[in-house]
């Protein structure tokens, strides 16, 4: 997957922890993420986000639910889905369960995490693919126990957010 490189956004820990739940719970096999140049970045869904700036332009909006209304109609392609509040699910857990170390994921353009091995994570300084991969396990140290063991976890089982 493409992302800028919003660091509240994408570049994140959480984002490292999302992507790890959904190796470890077989929902992709692997998962490479990779983040544009900045200055140079215009992903599909900048220009879908234009779109829908023309639209607010002209709407009135006082309640969240108008905004469905606004985003419908900016493009006959869109869709929206309405989420409530218990779909929204707070990861920390899995984020706190990650042993970050020193690596310092805004140096990295490009992360990947596989199913065979979903306790290293590994990156790349540029989207050379003839470049070497630098690994870092994410996995803490738990004393008494010689494997990680990461049980799948079903998402109705995270907590709510808000």
């Amino acid at each position: 997957m493409w992302s800028d490189r919003c660091v509240g956004q994408n570049n994140n820990w959480k984002m490292v922890a999302l992507i790890q739940h959904l190796v470890v719970n077989n929902y992709f096999t692997t998962v490479e993420q990779k983040f544009m140049t900045t200055g140079h970045s215009f992903l599909p869904c900048d220009r879908e986000f234009a779109l829908i700036e023309r639209k607010k332009k002209a709407a009135m909006v006082y309640v969240p639910h108008q905004w469905v209304e606004v985003i419908v109609n900016a493009a006959t392609k869109f869709e929206v889905m309405l989420m409530a509040t218990e779909d929204i699910k707070d990861l920390s857990i899995v984020e706190r369960s990650l042993n970050k170390g020193d690596f310092r994921i805004t140096q990295y353009v490009w992360l990947k995490i596989m199913h065979d091995d979903p306790t290293t994570l590994q990156a790349r300084t540029s989207h050379n693919i003839l470049q070497q991969w630098t690994s870092h396990c994410i996995a803490k140290k738990m004393k008494g126990r010689s494997k990680l063991n990461l049980p799948p976890v079903k998402v109705a089982q995270f907590p709510r957010l808000y």
